[in-house]
């Protein structure tokens, strides 16, 4: 029997009480057989926001400060030009438009998420062409705030990630985004029941644009890190919410839908500067407040 090697952050292995006797960072590694994981998750989700370009806040934890600055990683984090300062040496907010920012409109009641998900890959493949047994279905469908059709579809998932672990495809019980190193910073450290990756199709009014095919999305039902009421807030969108841990909400759910400007080529290579045609803006993102998960996990049956 083959064996894959299960790579955990540091988040997920600090408090394994059952290995008192040795340090956390002496576990760093978990085997598990390709018959030990077999996780089927499927949700659906109504009641959704689209997200508009704008300014998003950074957290000190994350991004530190200006003599001392975090969290510049290539893709997931934000370079030091897209950052603004108080003048006090405290970063604020991004210089330039965020497809996380606070600046919202809510989707009418046509909008609905289905997804289905199998996680059998534990960890990324040797390569973006490599075969995953990790399985995506999924369709999401709203009208954008600009009276527009949108259908997004996706049923394969990606092997590997290009800027950090996919998980082969499909992740399920992670912990992502804040510090953790998986997914962006702006987003606070969140769990997530699903995380998936993977090669997406996305038609306007019926319609495939060339370059909206092979189009990196990236969707996970979290814990709710969003403000209920999404309020902008004053400063022009810098509102309320900051992308900080002490906001997540872990009895909520919700569950976000990505586009970035990221195209994979037919040779399975990641074009990276890619942005979505015909919506206006460089990426999509929308997230669904009224979220239904149920599924299997290693243990019995989750529903909620």
């Amino acid at each position: 029997m083959t064996r894959a090697l299960l790579l955990l952050t540091a988040a997920l292995v600090g408090g394994w009480s059952a290995h008192a006797s040795v340090s956390p960072q002496e576990i760093d590694t978990v085997f598990l057989s390709d018959l030990d994981l077999d996780v089927r998750r499927q949700a659906k989700a109504t009641n959704a926001i689209w997200m508009h370009p704008g300014p998003r806040n950074l957290d000190a934890a994350v991004f530190g400060t200006v003599a001392e600055p975090l969290g510049t990683e290539f893709m997931i984090g934000v370079p030091l030009y897209d950052r603004l300062d108080d003048g006090q040496g405290n970063w604020t907010a991004t210089a330039l438009p965020n497809f996380r920012s606070n600046i919202t409109s809510p989707l009418g009641s046509d909008a609905v998420a289905e997804v289905s998900v199998r996680d059998r890959t534990p960890v990324d493949l040797p390569s973006f062409t490599s075969v995953t047994y990790d399985e995506i279905a999924l369709t999401v469908k709203f009208t954008d705030p600009f009276g527009r059709r949108l259908e997004v579809t996706c049923n394969r998932a990606l092997p590997k990630g290009p800027f950090h672990e996919f998980f082969g495809g499909v992740g399920t019980n992670l912990i992502q985004h804040g510090r953790t190193g998986l997914g962006g910073k702006q987003a606070p450290q969140v769990f997530s029941y699903i995380s998936l990756y993977g090669l997406a199709q996305l038609t306007i009014d019926g319609q495939l644009l060339p370059g909206n095919d092979r189009r990196l999305i990236h969707v996970m039902v979290t814990q709710g890190i969003r403000d209920a009421n999404n309020a902008p807030g004053a400063a022009g969108g810098n509102g309320p919410f900051m992308g900080t841990n002490a906001e997540v909400d872990r009895d909520d759910l919700e569950l976000h839908m990505v586009l970035p400007s990221v195209r994979f080529m037919p040779s399975g290579m990641p074009q990276p500067n890619s942005p979505v045609v015909g919506v206006g803006q460089e990426y999509i993102h929308i997230l669904f407040e009224d979220v239904t998960l149920s599924g299997t996990g290693l243990r019995g049956i989750l529903r909620r």
